[in-house]
């Protein structure tokens, strides 16, 4: 009985094993992408950054998450001297794009505008122009003589002690990103578009804070309104004048 099953079995597994190395691999593609400003120049060592768009999503703690068995790709590299990037070995399908240029206010799409969305097919290579816009630098300055503001940590759930950010629009916001700190004093900057009208808001829990004139800033939401002009970088410069009790 023993034998005259084993034939049969070793068929069967044949038969599996073959119609596994016969699935086909799926085909990778790859993503070309050139940067330039508005006249055509090419921004070097421009950052780009990208990342596959699920085909579809399933709802999980409120969120929309990858599907299982949809591929999951981001990344983020620097464009050569003639602003092009070429990233390769990119599962098929759609991606978002974006980028930005280190040290120069050029606006990027994925904070002002909207990502710009590129297909990847497999065996080929997807070419994307990106235009980049160039605005101004908004920055602000806070010193913290006391220290009080504490080290700045990245940990997801962490919460700074101050947080400045613009409103615009329809009250659309964006954070200003830190861009140095140090034990008494901070910067803090963004690139934003010129003739849009903004509202530089500060908010704390944790201390309080008074502008260049010395006068005390609503840290519940302060509302300092301003317009960014062509060429014109914009500071502001406060100072943590103590703590907030509690």
């Amino acid at each position: 009985m023993l034998k005259t099953m084993c034939g049969p079995l070793i068929g069967i597994f044949v038969a599996l094993a073959s119609g596994v190395a016969q699935t086909p691999a799926v085909s990778q593609g790859a993503l070309q992408v050139s940067v330039a400003d508005s006249s055509g120049a090419a921004l070097a060592a421009a950052s780009v950054r990208y990342s596959r768009l699920p085909g579809k999503t399933v709802a999980a703690g409120g969120q929309l998450l990858p599907a299982p068995g949809e591929a999951s790709v981001t990344g983020q590299s620097a464009a050569d001297t003639n602003g092009n990037l070429t990233v390769g070995g990119l599962a098929p399908g759609a991606y978002a794009v974006c980028a930005s240029v280190p040290g120069a206010p050029y606006l990027d799409p994925c904070i002002w505008r909207q990502p710009v969305r590129v297909t990847v097919s497999g065996g080929a290579t997807a070419v994307q122009p990106l235009t980049l816009t160039k605005g101004v630098f908004l920055n602000v300055q806070v010193d913290d003589p006391a220290g009080l503001l504490g080290t700045p940590s990245a940990g997801v759930w962490d919460r700074p002690k101050l947080l400045i950010g613009v409103m615009y629009g329809n009250g659309a916001y964006q954070g200003l990103q830190l861009a140095s700190a140090s034990a008494t004093q901070r910067a803090y900057q963004l690139a934003i578009p010129t003739g849009v009208a903004f509202t530089l808001r500060l908010f704390s829990r944790d201390v309080a804070v008074s502008d260049e004139s010395g006068a005390a800033v609503d840290v519940s939401g302060s509302r300092i309104g301003f317009l960014g002009a062509p060429g014109q970088d914009l500071t502001f410069e406060f100072k943590v004048s103590g703590a907030i009790a509690k």
